[in-house]
């Protein structure tokens, strides 16, 4: 997965996952990227700073309004909250 600057098209970094569905924090500091588990990695320098033992199959990444939390929802129509670190 590639994080590319918009206004160059430069690209910034290269995670080392790939990504069924991806969500920036509400500061931005923070890009989570959902396969098989979440992986919550630092914007600025592209380091993984966490990952979550979810069970992500691809149905939406979303942080709480204040980044405290983070949701992904499941195939059984259920919804996952996991706290940030």
């Amino acid at each position: 997965m590639t994080l590319w600057r918009v206004s160059d098209g430069s690209a910034l970094h290269t995670f080392e996952s790939p990504a069924y569905d991806v969500a920036f924090s509400p500061n931005g500091e923070i890009l989570a990227s959902g396969e098989g588990r979440i992986h919550l990695w630092r914007v600025s320098d592209g380091e993984l700073l966490h990952v979550l033992p979810s069970s992500f199959v691809g149905y939406g990444l979303a942080f709480s309004p204040d980044g405290r939390l983070i949701a992904n929802g499941l195939g059984d129509g259920t919804v996952q909250l996991w706290g940030v670190p």
